[in-house]
Parts: C-alpha cells; sequence; structure tokens
C-alpha cells in the first residue's frame, strides 16, 4: 500500500526546530553486565515547527487541526521545505552585498543637495538587481 504525502499547509510558520533522530536498542553483556548500543531503526529527521493560529486569514489553527486528522493514522508523510539553519543571518549579508546605497557627498561637513531643475538628484553606488 503507497504511502500518502501531505503537502503542508499554507499557514504562518513562526519558528522551527530540525533535528535528527537516531533510535538505539541497549543490551546488556550477560557476563560482564557491559552495555552494547545498536542502531533499531533508520535515521529520521524531526521537524517541530510553531505555527500561528491567526495565519492563512485566520484558519491557521484550522488547517493544523485537518493536518492532524489526516495524519492520525500514523500512516502518512508531510511534504516541508524549510531555510536552513541560520538563514536569515546569511541573508542579512547578501543583502548588504546585493543593495545599492546612496553616494552622499559632502564639502566641509556639508552635504551638497544635487538637483535637475528642482528635482533632486540621488547617486547610488553598488550592485543593482533587476
Amino acid at each position: 500500500m503507497p504511502t500518502t504525502v501531505y503537502a503542508w499547509p499554507p499557514v504562518g510558520v513562526t519558528g522551527s526546530e530540525w533535528t535528527e533522530l537516531a533510535p538505539v536498542n541497549v543490551s546488556r553483556d550477560i557476563f560482564t553486565g557491559d552495555e552494547m548500543l545498536s542502531a533499531a531503526q533508520r535515521k529520521r529527521r524531526l521537524a517541530t515547527l510553531t505555527v500561528s493560529a491567526l495565519a492563512a486569514g485566520r484558519n491557521g489553527a484550522g488547517y493544523m487541526e485537518m493536518l492532524k486528522r489526516l495524519t492520525a493514522g500514523g500512516e502518512a508523510l508531510v511534504r516541508l521545505r524549510s531555510h536552513p539553519v541560520n538563514w536569515h543571518v546569511d541573508a542579512a549579508l547578501e543583502e548588504a552585498a546585493r543593495q545599492s546605497v546612496p553616494i552622499l557627498k559632502t564639502s566641509g561637513g556639508v552635504d551638497w543637495d544635487w538637483d535637475d531643475a528642482g528635482v533632486p538628484l540621488l547617486l547610488y553606488e553598488g550592485r543593482v538587481l533587476e
């Protein structure tokens, strides 16, 4: 019987944690009492997400209740997409490198105001994204 895979509902995720579980069996040597560990199952990825109940037009809580019902038997999977763990740090660094910044000209501590027939003329330096 094929496994059903549900798409993650359109709700606002406010926090996430991704980790890996590696279940083990613990056994003891009958003569020495030493503990021995062995893999019990395949490694699994565990995702814990915090969802806004008011997201998706105040339907976030309802979407999550429906997902719980759909996966209640334990035979279903949920397809998730997530940013890497420290994506916001990388995004902040990339954002600075991918923007243009205004060029401010000064003379003796006084800013130069450039205009063209009364319309301010702004000069920028950096990479322009299209």
